[in-house]
């Protein structure tokens, strides 16, 4: 054997090595769950793995209100709110995450509260609060605003289902569904529905066949159908505050916070009739907090029975069993103080291969101006 080819031979294996260290790095964290809380208080955002519940890193945000956030199925990408217009961009590739390269922040046409992604993954569409504003539509790869939708009236929460349903609610007292398409266009429907109270945040089923809104003064919720939008049935929450709220991803349980006094509320659910029982099966006290329009404060880890509690009154984020409400842990750090908007990223449709605990799953929210 020449020393040339010894010397192709060794850079073979060493290049063969690199390739299965690069490839075991990246299924590390594509196996990884991963989730992030906002801050007013710090401007910030924390990133953490939801399967540990450990801090993996915090980044600085521009002033303003560090509001709603949002993770690509996939885990690259996550993006926050600061009601400046902006949306940024989070690097979750990076150890310690990071600011993503390129263009960031992403300039919209709103104020910028809440966030939903479509189904494809490829738009986010973010509405403000009670001003009167355009919806805007972000496309993800480009990183830029492509098309803006206006509803003559605010939209102070929005949440797209699975079908391309795309549910808003205005403080008006109404529940509209517009449709995404492809391209990011959005149109409306023309369906309607009209609340007692002032809507605070709206969330969809996984089976997309109906839908929750929860009112703020009035301290209740509303199921309704998909489409169509037929009101099904109303209950009183714990607290005298709605919130935010999502359903689970069996689509057999709601999650509903409320405050003053603070709660979550859980009830079961029938996500394909909207059908909720008179009372909660369990009700978890929690501390209290303000009632951001559309920005999600409560959210589900996809696969284990963990129910995540942004605490604002009590720095930190409070993990719950979210089948018995005992409280699990705290996620404490010093940019966690008042914590606002919080995700815990969720798998694509048939991604999610973890059936030892058959669980629950998401979340939206926004502050009230």
């Amino acid at each position: 054997m020449t020393n040339d080819y010894r010397k192709r031979a060794r850079l073979a294996s060493v290049f063969s090595g690199a390739v299965v260290t690069l490839a075991l790095q990246s299924s590390e964290i594509s196996a990884r769950t991963l989730g992030l809380v906002a801050d007013n208080t710090e401007s910030a955002v924390t990133v953490f793995d939801a399967d540990t519940d450990t801090v993996l890193g915090s980044l600085a945000i521009p002033p303003g209100t560090i509001g709603d956030v949002l993770i690509t199925p996939d885990q690259r990408w996550g993006f926050v709110t600061n009601f400046n217009n902006e949306v940024f961009v989070i690097d979750l590739t990076t150890s310690p995450p990071r600011l993503a390269e390129g263009t960031n922040p992403i300039r919209i046409s709103n104020f910028g509260e809440d966030l939903s992604l479509s189904p494809d993954g490829k738009f986010l569409v973010v509405s403000d609060g009670n001003a009167v504003q355009p919806i805007s539509v972000v496309d993800i790869e480009s990183r830029r605003e492509i098309y803006t939708f206006s509803v003559d009236a605010d939209t102070n929460s929005v949440d797209i289902c699975r079908d391309g349903s795309v549910l808003t609610t205005s403080s008006t007292g109404t529940v509209r569904r517009l449709t995404i398409d492809s391209t990011g266009t959005l149109k409306d429907t023309g369906e309607t529905l009209l609340l007692d109270g002032e809507p605070n945040n709206v969330f969809c089923a996984p089976n997309s066949a109906s839908g929750i809104v929860v009112t703020t003064l009035s301290g209740n919720m509303t199921s309704f159908t998909v489409p169509e939008l037929k009101r099904v049935d109303t209950r009183a929450l714990s607290g005298n505050f709605g919130i935010s709220g999502l359903v689970a991803p069996d689509g057999n349980r709601v999650f509903v916070r409320s405050s003053y006094d603070g709660f979550v509320d859980v009830f079961s659910f029938d996500a394909t009739t909207g059908a909720l029982p008179e009372r909660p099966q369990l009700s978890i006290p929690v501390s209290v907090t303000f009632g951001f329009y559309g920005i999600d404060q409560i959210a589900l880890h996809p696969s284990k029975p963990k129910l995540y509690v942004s605490e604002y009154f009590a720095n930190a984020l409070n993990v719950y069993d979210a089948n018995s409400g005992e409280l699990l842990t705290s996620i404490t750090d010093p940019h966690i103080v008042e914590p606002t908007g919080v995700t815990i990223a969720t798998p694509a449709d048939g991604d999610n291969d973890d059936d030892e605990n058959d669980n629950n799953g998401d979340s939206d929210g926004q502050q009230r101006r």
